[in-house]
């Protein structure tokens, strides 16, 4: 496999993070607060890799660098936030290839929209109850 296909694969940041991030459940309200905290900051760390993307300039991806650590430190009053900060900061270098590569992605919906219309026919195509539709 070539590197410019490997950075194809790479799981975006939008993605990963916040997949993770919106999976948590909380039951009191204190937690809920604390988990709508820290995706405010995550929106607004998307927000500026995405500048990052329109202007890249080496100076404003050592920043970038810097504020990841200070979002991704697992420093709240809520465990299970904690545990998936933790996840996403052990994927550091591969969310943040787009500050090596600004073409790259951020997020994979279209990739992900491919494979689901891919399933969708495979599943029409085996799934048939006539032999007409067994042909298609």
């Amino acid at each position: 496999m070539t590197f410019e296909r490997f950075l194809l694969f790479l799981h975006p940041f939008f993605t990963y993070s916040y997949r993770y991030s919106s999976s948590i459940f909380y039951v009191f309200a204190h937690h809920r607060n604390i988990l709508n905290k820290f995706l405010d900051k995550d929106w607004n760390y998307y927000e500026r890799l995405l500048d990052y993307k329109r202007n890249p300039q080496p100076e404003t991806a050592e920043e970038i660098r810097k504020e990841f650590d200070l979002l991704f430190a697992p420093n709240t009053d809520y465990a299970d936030l904690n545990k998936e900060i933790e996840r996403t900061k052990a994927n550091k270098d591969k969310l943040l290839t787009v500050l090596e590569y600004p073409f790259l992605s951020l997020h994979n919906n279209r990739s992900e929209l491919v494979a689901w219309v891919q399933v969708r026919k495979r599943d029409i195509a085996l799934h048939t109850m006539t032999a007409l539709g067994a042909k298609l």
